[in-house]
């Protein structure tokens, strides 16, 4: 008997620095999920055949990326419920501000500005179909 309470001990050991590691482990991988961008977030285009500057700093940037993912959407909803005629007007704005976007490159201060103010001029469509 008194051979034996070393080696459970021994065993209740190894068993609490398991669950440690585990633990450890399960936090690890909790915080890295959150903590870095996820690949293809872009709801306007797919991350994975991102070509400029500009794309690039989208995907790389979550604010970035859930501004691309707002901006998408609401234009999306906005074009959906307009006439032919307000719809092509809607395009024919949203290649311009493309265009002015994609001047930017990769500076986030002036994407977070094009993407805030792309935001705030969807409202004026939205009124139209409310």
């Amino acid at each position: 008997m008194c051979c034996r309470a070393p080696r459970l001990e021994a065993i209740g050991f190894y068993l609490r620095l398991v669950m440690r590691l585990i633990l450890l482990l399960s936090v690890s991988v909790l915080v890295a999920s959150i903590a870095l961008p996820t690949d293809g977030s872009a709801q306007s285009f797919n991350c994975n055949q991102a070509r400029t500057a500009t794309e690039h700093a989208i995907c790389a940037n979550r604010q970035l990326s859930n501004y691309d993912d707002q901006m998408a959407e609401d234009y999306g909803w906005i074009r959906r419920r307009l006439s032919n005629a307000d719809q092509q007007d809607l395009r024919a704005e949203q290649r311009f501000w493309l265009h002015e976007r994609n001047r930017c490159g990769g500076d986030y201060g002036c994407l977070s500005e094009m993407y805030e103010g792309r935001i705030s001029d969807l409202e004026y469509w939205y009124s139209k179909v409310r």
